[in-house]
């Protein structure tokens, strides 16, 4: 955690809002959820999706950042919070991947449209 959160600060610091510090969010925020540490890693993800939704390159990012925070605000019983969220990244993945209009609602799916995973 305290690799995945250097590596965050850094990419902020360095490069900015860019697909690279996505990935940095989101790895940090799933490692807070693994934590237990719900609210910290909702936010994180809210950072995510104002950043992805400036870069037109990032509509995977947007979708699995959505997918988490629609499993997130269900656990947190924020059960309209939830639906937005699985609606926008439903509607995303079904742009993106037409052909996945009939898959589960589950993280691998989502993990796919991601163009790359840095670390």
């Amino acid at each position: 955690m305290r690799l995945a959160s250097k590596a965050l600060t850094f990419r902020q610091k360095l490069q900015g809002n860019r697909l690279k510090t996505c990935d940095s969010l989101y790895d940090v925020a799933d490692m807070l959820v693994r934590q237990g540490r719900l609210s910290s890693a909702i936010e994180l993800l809210k950072q995510l999706i104002a950043i992805s939704e400036t870069l037109t390159e990032a509509e995977g990012q947007l979708a699995r950042a959505n997918y988490k925070l629609s499993v997130l605000y269900g656990e947190k019983d924020m059960l309209s919070e939830s639906q937005a969220c699985k609606a926008r990244a439903i509607s995303l993945r079904d742009k993106l991947r037409p052909e996945s209009k009939d898959r589960p609602f589950e993280e691998s799916e989502f993990m796919k449209l991601c163009l790359f995973m840095l670390w």
